[in-house]
């Protein structure tokens, strides 16, 4: 109990180190992709407008780290490595005893803040600088100059931090009472000016939302803000005083040491158990599958879908993507919960519009691809994603409109991480000298105007009909066919190819077909379909289970032993496939 009081700080901090970097790492990693920083005056005087905006680019300045694996955890947990020192040395500016356990607090709120894929680095930048100021305060000697320089800074910490006024503010309030409260004339101007300036602000000087003016810019992107900020902009000033109270109570105690200990081990112990049992791993799942393919890699998101299977449309259409991209998308694709509609989104939402434009990439339908791409980005919460612009600028090359290309890759030339990926194609269009896979298509398909008001399904039997030798084309038709039940659209696909597909075909092509066999009650489309019989075994041995009379429950429950990756038992249980 003694070392765990005595190291308490170092265990905790090794605990987010550890957590950030191997368990939560790829959330980090999607977090990077949701902004674009630039090195330039533009891009600075777009943040510093509004309350919070120089915490913000500082934020988005360490933000753009988070691209190296790792990186992002260490970041953060050296920051709030900085927040706890950084509170230790004002209580100790404040000359009272403290209890150090209790201002573990805060870095614990802002760790729990952190899983959350729309909290903004610039929001603990935020609270660092109005902390760091709220010290330099603490530290006057003459109380007429503490009073004058708490007051002046009011307008500057807002400005530059947005909520970090709330953390200034209640600092200063509490060191004060703690001190006797002797001038509760300087406590009512401080309190009066923190809450009026924001007001004033909004009112005449820049029109905000609520949340802007009272958090700024910083802490977070997106509308509905949540309660947690305001746990962190009150934590420093209560954890302070909670440490002080604390330290005051067991002053006098025999057991001072053994409290302080126990106290850790609560502290420390239900921060652990808090920080994980808020872990979302389907979440984190998805940002690991969305981290593998814009790398490539197909068979560990394959491998990795495999071993922790989700039934998520957005899950499943990763996995569509990186079978099809290995032409293994008709043998394993009902091995994983499919729907009718995957790969296709109708929403407005970042993630699957992104997904959308990316199935139209890798099906070579370039028109598509970069329309739902486009409109991706501008979904994206700051409408400048690193990965969108890529593929924005090698979407325009690709459909000879190189001079739009050079938009994207003149924005991506201004950051750190993809400054040399826009050399190399800014290069390349100025030489006319592209990579293979940027080269224009002798025979480009020319999709309709309206193929954004098309199913994907139309869009896509458009592009086989112009383009039948493709087999990423072939495959992806035929698996929508499937998913769809679409029977006559499967077999026309089909009719034309030599063997159907040129190979044996696939288990869940034998199985589509056999159930339209027997819809049909017609036995010689086995032998023409050339279905193997222990496939047709299988499936009378399904009909039976079916037949036998028993429960639903009891049917479902045995079918899905030997048959729950197969095509029949999606057809009959779409729902729960």
């Amino acid at each position: 109990m003694k070392l765990l009081s005595k190291y308490r700080a170092g265990i905790l901090f090794l605990f987010i180190a550890v957590f950030f970097c191997f368990f939560y790492n790829y959330h980090l990693l999607y977090v990077e992709q949701l902004q674009l920083f630039r090195f330039t005056g533009l891009y600075f005087q777009s943040l510093i407008g509004k309350p919070g905006g120089a915490a913000d680019y500082l934020g988005a300045f360490f933000t753009q780290f988070y691209a190296w694996n790792y990186a992002g955890g260490l970041l953060l947990t050296f920051a709030l490595l900085l927040l706890f020192s950084l509170q230790k040395r004002i209580v100790r500016s404040w000359e009272l005893k403290a209890t150090d356990t209790f201002l573990l607090i805060p870095p614990v709120i802002c760790t729990l803040f952190f899983m959350d894929i729309n909290a903004r680095f610039g929001g603990l930048a935020a609270v660092l600088i109005a902390m760091g100021l709220a010290w330099g305060v603490s530290c006057f000697a003459k109380r007429w100059l503490r009073y004058a320089a708490a007051l002046l800074l009011v307008p500057v910490i807002y400005g530059s931090t947005g909520g970090g006024l709330i953390v200034y503010t209640s600092l200063l309030v509490v060191h004060e009472l703690l001190r006797g409260g002797r001038n509760s004339c300087f406590l009512t101007v401080l309190l009066l000016l923190s809450l009026v300036f924001p007001l004033y602000v909004r009112q005449y000087l820049i029109p905000l939302s609520w949340n802007d003016t009272w958090f700024g810019t910083a802490f977070y992107q997106g509308n509905n803000s949540p309660v947690l900020i305001w746990y962190i902009l009150f934590s420093p000033a209560l954890s302070s005083l909670l440490a002080i109270w604390g330290s005051r109570m067991t002053a006098k105690s025999k057991y001072a040491d053994r409290i302080s200990a126990l106290l850790a081990c609560c502290i420390i112990g239900g921060s652990g158990v808090l920080i994980c049992s808020k872990r979302d791993q389907s979440e984190e799942m998805l940002y690991t599958l969305d981290h593998l393919f814009k790398k490539r890699e197909w068979k560990e998101i394959v491998r990795i879908a495999s071993e922790h299977p989700y039934r998520n449309p957005v899950f499943v259409s990763y996995v569509n993507l990186a079978l099809l991209n290995q032409g293994e998308l008709p043998d394993q694709m009902m091995s994983f919960s499919q729907r009718a509609n995957i790969n296709e989104f109708w929403t407005s939402s970042y993630l699957p519009m992104f997904l959308t434009g990316e199935t139209y990439y890798y099906l070579d339908m370039y028109d598509g691809a970069r329309a739902y791409l486009y409109m991706a980005n501008t979904q994206s919460p700051s409408g400048q994603s690193p990965y969108m612009f890529q593929r924005l600028a090698e979407l325009e090359i690709i459909r000879g409109n190189s001079k739009s290309g050079m938009k994207y890759i003149h924005a991506l030339k201004q950051t750190l991480r993809y400054r040399n990926w826009a050399k190399e194609m800014e290069q390349a269009v100025l030489s006319g000298k592209y990579p293979e896979h940027l080269r224009i298509p002798m025979a480009q398909y020319k999709e309709n105007d309206s193929f954004l008001a098309k199913e994907m399904l139309y869009n896509v039997a458009c592009k086989h009909r112009e383009d039948p030798e493709n087999p990423k084309v072939r495959d992806f038709l035929l698996a929508k066919y499937i998913l769809a039940n679409d029977y006559k659209g499967f077999i026309h696909c089909i009719a034309n190819l030599p063997h159907g597909t040129g190979r044996p075909f696939p288990r869940s092509y034998q199985e589509f077909l056999l159930m339209y066999a027997y819809m049909l009650r017609d036995n010689t489309l086995i032998g023409k379909w050339n279905i193997p019989q222990d496939v047709v075994t299988d499936f009378y041995r399904y009909l039976q289970i079916n037949q036998s009379g028993q429960t639903p429950e009891v049917i479902k429950k045995q079918l899905s032993g030997n048959f729950q990756q197969s095509y029949w038992f999606y057809v009959q249980y779409t729902n729960e496939f």
